[in-house]
């Protein structure tokens, strides 16, 4: 792995774990458990479909090391989706903007991702 791929991990495990540690809980153990477990199912079915089977793009290029890659898949994305259901509204015209943001964000971090390398597009 290269230097701004760690140091983009490490970034994002680490405003995460501050976020978490300081964001009011508006989630319940269990909506945290079962959005854990559905967003992690959902990310792995993805990448299996879309980057294995279809071969669109590479995660991390490891050296083979596969449990580092298993462990960033079954956290990071679960991680976000725990923000985001912590975050939502429940008023249609804030969720719009809440939304927007999301997207905005997501694709801002996909394109920071591809540029660190932790996303390898084949075409």
């Amino acid at each position: 792995m290269n230097k701004m791929l760690i140091v983009f991990l490490l970034v994002s495990y680490l405003v995460i774990g501050v976020i978490f540690l300081f964001m009011p809980k508006r989630l319940t153990k269990q909506e945290i458990y079962i959005t854990w477990f559905v967003v992690t199912v959902q990310a792995l079915i993805a990448d299996i479909f879309w980057g294995e089977i279809l071969d669109l793009y590479d995660l991390i290029k490891a050296d083979g090391d596969l449990l580092i890659d298993l462990i960033i898949q079954i956290s990071l994305p679960a991680f976000f989706g725990i923000l985001y259901m912590n975050f939502m509204p429940r008023e249609r015209n804030k969720f719009i903007v809440y939304f927007v943001f999301w997207v905005a964000f997501s694709v801002a971090y996909e394109t920071l991702a591809a540029f660190v390398g932790y996303i390898n597009y084949k075409g």
